[in-house]
């Protein structure tokens, strides 16, 4: 399909799936962001993206992935989707730091540019101080896709404890 309609993104996207199944994540992204490139409007592809870092056990990059597929998805077509792929890359990074002492969970965050990026970015601080005095205010800032993704990556890496 790729020789025959080199520019419909679905021919990309389709072969990023069979990448993906072939666990040859790397070329499923190319073919990905090939697909993006051609319509950026094409959800599919970002959905596809998010399963290849899911796969490549890159978490983060995989909730990326999924935000910009809700940023693409326009007539929320793909909502249950987006989300059920959001809850396992949050699953996934819960489990993974499960039985993390104290030190240990500092020590990460410290090697990690983008929780590191996160904390430094002014309107990050004025929003995690503001959770601190007003929990509930914490709600209305998840209504932003972009400080929703941020709040997410930070109670993933353990910044933010949540049910403890």
């Amino acid at each position: 399909m790729i020789k025959r309609a080199p520019e419909d993104p679905r021919g990309y996207s389709n072969r990023a799936a069979a990448f993906i199944k072939l666990l040859e994540f790397p070329s499923a992204i190319d073919d990905c962001d090939k697909a993006i490139k051609k319509d950026p409007k094409f959800v599919r592809a970002y959905l596809r993206k998010a399963q290849a870092y899911f796969g490549m056990r890159d978490y983060s990059k995989c909730l990326d992935a999924c935000t910009e597929a809700t940023e693409a998805d326009e007539t929320k077509a793909n909502t249950r989707e987006i989300e059920q792929q959001q809850q396992k890359a949050l699953s996934a990074m819960y489990s993974a730091r499960e039985n993390e002492t104290e030190e240990q969970t500092k020590e990460r965050i410290q090697r990690d540019p983008e929780i590191l990026s996160i904390m430094q970015d002014p309107v990050m601080q004025s929003i995690l101080q503001q959770a601190q005095t007003d929990p509930a205010a914490l709600q209305e800032h998840m209504k932003n896709p972009a400080i929703r993704s941020n709040i997410q990556k930070l109670i993933a890496s353990g910044v933010i404890r949540v049910g403890r």
